[in-house]
């Protein structure tokens, strides 16, 4: 996980604790798992996000060998 992005979950986890300790219990449960439910969510998206790159790489490494190749048939001709 990106240092940036930590530091940012780290402050709202932290602002939200404090804001929760002055709250009744029952609000609590709730903004808990609204928290939860949030970085879950937050979580499924950055494993998206890392499955996406490598994805990437290796369409953008084919059309490098495909630029290559026509290259060189293009010099043949």
């Amino acid at each position: 996980m990106p240092i940036p992005l930590m530091r940012i979950l780290l402050v709202a986890l932290l602002t939200s604790s404090f804001a929760v300790a002055q709250e009744p219990a029952a609000s609590q449960d709730a903004t808990i798992q609204a928290l939860l439910k949030e970085v879950h969510a937050l979580r499924i998206a950055l494993e998206s996000s890392y499955q996406i790159g490598p994805k990437i790489q290796i369409a953008l490494a084919k059309m490098q060998l495909q630029e290559e190749r026509v290259r060189n048939v293009t010099r043949q001709l």
